[in-house]
């Protein structure tokens, strides 16, 4: 029942949902003709994916029923397997309610979320469920054929995002709790961990590659900002709201159960889902150190944390009062209904991106002239993978990462766009190839970043708003020398 509509929602929303600029780096990536053609155009930087994500993807788009679709199918994948794991996990040591209620915890938010984006942060959390269902599995005596699965799943997530191995860190908290209460270390499971590890040096080469492409990342938080952008993973906080709530009640009595009637997880279980939970804390500064900068994207296995520990509370409250449980479970399922409306109807955050309608419907109505400069380089990406011929041979996009770190601030966007013009025909120009004394059109979104109208003002360029609609402006644009850009 679950899975039946699961893959009815996500399927739904897919199908009508653009793709948007991130998606399509990973949609033109994975059109190469070639491996190695593909490794030398992640040496450039285009996109700072591992390459399995890539040949997943082209794998993906060969099935059929249209690009929108087919690009997301990994991503549906994954997160219904983490859900299913989820669910695995708890099961083992709760009753099936407690283990429903964390299933439905990984409904709401960000995973769904993930599940509709042709990007690596839902096959992440896919790999992650199954590490964990190997390594609960592997800690038991007897066991020691989920190694191997382990440590193939310790490389898979690394083999899919650069930052994912950073879910480890809880399970080697894990493992030292283990150690402080046994006096010894369980050296097979440490070792599946590291041989997992250790096989991901084999993409040193290409990350030392990238790192000479350096960027200046468009988010560069403070602490107190990359914690707040990790609470983005609960949006709606549904799932963070219920769990806190459950937390506070627990101790009251009147739903509070003894513990030897109530389903447990083993201390070093425990261990993890806390080490999840405090992650959301101490990650974002530590990954914003590493990498350069943050988004909550990056930790997208964070949120098993709060579905683990939302079963486990709930778990230490079955067998208590004969209509406890069925309250809280309609609750959770109130909250996963609610954040499948929000996602449907209401439509979850979607990186500012305009309808590609709005902006087609702009262009017809100011044929002339016929350059149409678009401001943004997200916008633009966009806009040309959903032209007609005849609006392609019209948009431009003018790149300078130079001017794009001296007016934004970053230039990351600016750097992507201009490398992944090298493997696709975009029409890209320097801003010194503007006309002078001819017009042209600026689409402006005013979706950061942004730098093309403060420059053009500061050039005093003049410009003339033609039409407007929503947060979209067409402005005709007039120089009278050639844009010279400030960069210092």
């Amino acid at each position: 029942m679950f899975s039946l509509a699961y893959f009815s929602h996500c399927l739904a929303l897919v199908r009508r949902k653009p793709l948007w600029n991130d998606e399509l780096f990973s949609l033109y990536l994975s059109q190469f003709e070639s491996f190695s053609a593909l490794i030398d155009t992640l040496r450039l930087a285009a996109d700072q994916q591992p390459p399995l994500f890539y040949l997943l993807t082209r794998l993906s788009l060969s099935i059929p029923g249209g690009t929108q679709v087919a690009i997301r199918l990994p991503e549906i994948a994954g997160v219904w397997i983490a859900c299913l794991c989820v669910y695995a996990f708890l099961r083992r040591r709760t009753g099936p309610l407690a283990a429903l209620c964390g299933l439905l915890t990984m409904t709401m938010g960000r995973p769904l979320y993930f599940a509709a984006e042709a990007r690596p942060y839902g096959l992440v959390l896919g790999v992650f469920g199954v590490l964990l269902l190997c390594w609960q599995a592997a800690a038991e005596e007897r066991r020691r054929r989920w190694l191997p699965p382990l440590a193939i799943c310790v490389f898979l997530l690394g083999s899919l995002h650069y930052l994912a191995p950073l879910a480890l860190a809880p399970l080697l908290g894990a493992e030292a709790w283990r150690r402080y209460q046994t006096g010894r270390w369980d050296w097979p499971v440490l070792l599946a961990l590291g041989a997992g590890a250790a096989a991901l040096l084999v993409y040193v080469p290409l990350l030392l590659e990238i790192r000479k492409f350096s960027t200046v990342f468009w988010s560069q938080p403070t602490f107190a900002a990359a914690i707040e952008s990790t609470a983005t993973l609960y949006f709606p906080p549904y799932p963070l709201l219920l769990t806190l709530l459950l937390l506070a009640l627990a101790p009251t009595g009147w739903i509070f159960v003894n513990a030897r009637s109530a389903g447990a997880l083993t201390p070093r279980e425990a261990c993890l889902v806390c080490g999840l939970v405090l992650m959301a804390v101490v990650g974002p500064p530590l990954i914003h150190k590493a990498a350069g900068g943050y988004v909550f994207r990056y930790v997208p296995f964070l949120s098993m944390g709060w579905a683990l520990l939302a079963g486990w509370v709930v778990s230490r409250l079955e067998g208590g009062r004969r209509l406890v449980m069925p309250a809280i479970l309609a609750v959770f399922l109130a909250g996963s209904a609610a954040t499948v409306y929000f996602q449907r109807n209401l439509q979850m955050p979607d990186h500012g991106a305009l309808p590609q309608t709005l902006l087609q419907g702009l262009l017809a109505r100011q044929p002339a002239p016929s350059l149409v400069l678009v401001d943004s380089p997200l916008t633009f990406l966009e806009f040309w993978h959903g032209a007609t011929e005849q609006e392609r041979q019209r948009i431009r996009y003018a790149v300078s990462p130079e001017a794009a770190l001296r007016y934004t601030g970053t230039d990351s966007p600016e750097q992507s766009l201009a490398r992944l013009a090298r493997t696709i025909a975009l029409p890209v120009m320097h801003p010194r190839e503007l006309p002078v004394g001819e017009p042209f059109l600026l689409l402006r979104t005013r979706r950061p970043p942004s730098w093309i109208g403060a420059a053009l003002a500061r050039h005093s360029a003049r410009q003339e708003i033609m039409e407007e609609e929503g947060r979209a402006q067409l402005i005709r644009v007039t120089q009278s020398s050639p844009l010279v850009l400030d960069t210092h």
